[in-house]
């Protein structure tokens, strides 16, 4: 049995147990095929979803880019006027933003992902707003929104996820804005470190990624009240107005 055979049968044996045996034989053989039949699907759904990835990536986003690339070349050497430069950085732009979703969905749909509700049961007040990324421009891009849209008392900014730790151990807030992918502590590091200090505060998760599993995993954490994709835009936080 140890070196690949599928049963013993031992002599003298009964015809029923011969019988028994090839049926059970027989039933662990078509499962094998049906097995490989699934995997032999899996695999090919994978290979044509990986062809199309491929083809978005090397013909949309990098045509796209090339574009940006060469806009912004002619805009420095004045080729371009500015007002031209920037319809066309922004045509490219969209587009790499839908290609780049459309990707998502790809990798989602391969993955069985789906996307989970927001967490809307909150009341978020918008005195104190703490606003976290390592990006030090995207927090001056952030704060300018948030300034303008939600007009706060106090926007306080860190660029690391251990700062706004130590800060929230010792003061209160009313809403934080918090970036996902920072180093040595990410935005789910943070998260967790808030959970077990039990410090409360609602959390509008910022993040460039659409990726359902780790949508998912922000909405497991009862005081994350929204998932917002970069850019942020006025838009996308009029609900807190």
């Amino acid at each position: 049995m140890i070196r690949g055979a599928d049963d013993f049968i031992t002599k003298p044996f009964k015809y029923d147990t011969l019988i028994g045996s090839i049926k059970t034989a027989l039933e662990k053989s078509n499962k094998r095929k049906q097995k490989i039949q699934e995997l032999t699907q899996e695999v090919a759904s994978q290979f044509q979803s990986m062809n199309e990835i491929n083809y978005l990536t090397n013909h949309a986003v990098r045509s796209n880019l090339a574009k940006i690339l060469q806009t912004l070349e002619m805009m420095k050497s004045e080729g371009l006027s500015v007002a031209e430069g920037m319809s066309i950085l922004n045509h490219s732009a969209v587009e790499i933003d839908r290609v780049t979703s459309q990707i998502n969905d790809l990798i989602a749909e391969e993955n069985h992902c789906r996307e989970s509700v927001e967490n809307t049961n909150q009341q978020i007040k918008c005195n104190e707003v703490i606003l976290v990324d390592d990006d030090e421009i995207q927090i001056m891009l952030n704060k300018l929104i948030i300034e303008r849209c939600l007009k706060p008392e106090k926007i306080v900014t860190f660029t690391s996820g251990e700062k706004v730790v130590e800060y929230l151990k010792a003061n209160q807030a009313d809403l934080m804005f918090l970036d996902i992918n920072m180093p040595v502590m990410t935005g789910m590091d943070v998260l967790e470190k808030l959970q077990q200090e039990a410090v409360n505060l609602p959390v509008i998760m910022l993040s460039s990624s659409i990726d359902p599993k780790q949508i998912n995993h922000c909405y497991s954490f009862e005081n994350v009240a929204h998932y917002l994709v970069k850019p942020l835009k006025p838009a996308s936080i009029e609900f807190l107005q």
